[in-house]
Formats: C-alpha cells, structure tokens, sequence
C-alpha cells in the first residue's frame, strides 16, 4: 500500500520484486491524525502503511536478502559477487542494530517525543515509549501546537524530544523551556546530500548517546 505508482505500473510482474514480502506480517499500518504545520490550520491524514522500514537494522537486512536473491535469479554468474556484497552489508547493518540496542537501553522505558510519526519501526525493534507529533524542523510550532505539545506531555512525561532534522531554534527552545532536550535522528528518506544511509545512521547513533548516556 506504500507505493501510489505499484498498481499503475505498466511492467509484467515477473519484473517487480516485493523486497518486503518476506515480512509482510511486521508491517505497521498508522492510524488516522489530524495536525497543522506552524501556525496553519489543521488538516487530517488518512490511515496509511508505516514506510521506513530501513529504521529497524534488521527489516533492512531482509530487503537486503531479496534483493540479493532478486539479482541472484537474473544473473546467475555473478551469485557469489553478489553473496559477498550482502554479507558485507549485513555485517554493517548488525553493528548498526548492537548500536542503536545499546543507545536505546540507557534510555529505558523513560518517555520521548518523536517530531513525526515516521519512527514506527524503530519504536517497535528497541521497545522505545514513544510518542509524536506532527512537526517539522524547519518551522516553528505555533500557539495551538504547544498548547497540544503540552498536553501530550501530561500523558507522557518526556524529558527528551526526537527531530527529524536540525530544529530551529526557536523551537528547541520552547520545548526546552518545557524541560524537554531535542536532538536529531535523520530517517534518511532519501539519498543525502553527502555520505549514505549507513552514514546517516552512525551520526545518528551519535547524537542519540550526547543526550541519552550519562
């Protein structure tokens, strides 16, 4: 349900691969919201298929594994070429999930604010009592939003919050006025300006234990 373009798409089937079809019972489906952006009015978003998959280390080496096996079947000869590049990567995406286990654990059950609801799969591999907004980091929350910032606090008494990028500072520092850090976990949506996932992910890592570790 993830890709608009899947059902329009005009090539025979036995050139698409479901590089999640090997964990289509892990998959999140989101619940309807209603949110604003700034000072805007409000606007709803229907129930859809939670995306980034990639933030559970371990559902991307699943897309990995059939991908591999995808090119595997296409080109036979060069199998063990692509075993290899798999391995390797699985490798990195092993240390990458030990990492983001360790991160996690210091924080414990201890209550965060994600910026967005795209962190479903991370939320869901490290058991992390998250919940979210609907914010983005370039522009700052108006009155009504911190009013509902507040009240999310009272049900869930965050001390640190979650953003998908660099916040503005304006924004920091009225969550922070609230007793509540901000740091940045990328969800690496796309291909970034510099480095690549495994990049992204590590300065994420990073981040995460300058405000989690003691």
């Amino acid at each position: 349900g993830y890709a608009g373009w899947d059902p329009e798409a005009k090539l025979p089937a036995d050139r698409l691969v479901d590089t999640s079809a090997g964990f289509a019972d892990r998959i999140i489906v989101s619940k309807e919201e209603t949110h604003s952006h700034g000072p805007g009015d409000e606007h709803s978003h229907e129930a859809t298929t939670a995306f980034t998959t990639w933030l559970d280390p371990q559902l991307a080496i699943a897309h990995a594994d059939a991908i591999r096996d995808a090119l595997s079947a296409r080109r036979p000869d060069a199998a063990a070429e692509f075993e290899a590049g798999f391995a390797a990567l699985r490798d990195e995406l092993e240390v990458l999930d030990r990492d983001f286990a360790e991160v996690f654990a210091e924080l414990g059950d201890a209550p965060i604010v994600f910026s967005h609801p795209v962190y479903q799969y991370l939320e869901k591999r490290y058991a992390i009592n998250g919940a979210s907004v609907h914010w983005e980091p370039d522009q700052v929350p108006g009155e009504g939003e911190l009013m509902k910032f507040v009240n999310v606090l009272m049900n869930h008494p965050a001390k640190l919050m979650v953003w998908e990028g660099e916040a503005a500072t304006e924004s920091v520092e009225a969550v922070a006025a609230m007793g509540v850090k901000s740091t940045a976990l990328d969800p690496c949506g796309n291909r970034p300006e510099t480095g690549d996932y495994m990049s992204v992910m590590q300065q994420n890592v990073l981040n995460l234990r300058g405000v989690i570790k003691p």
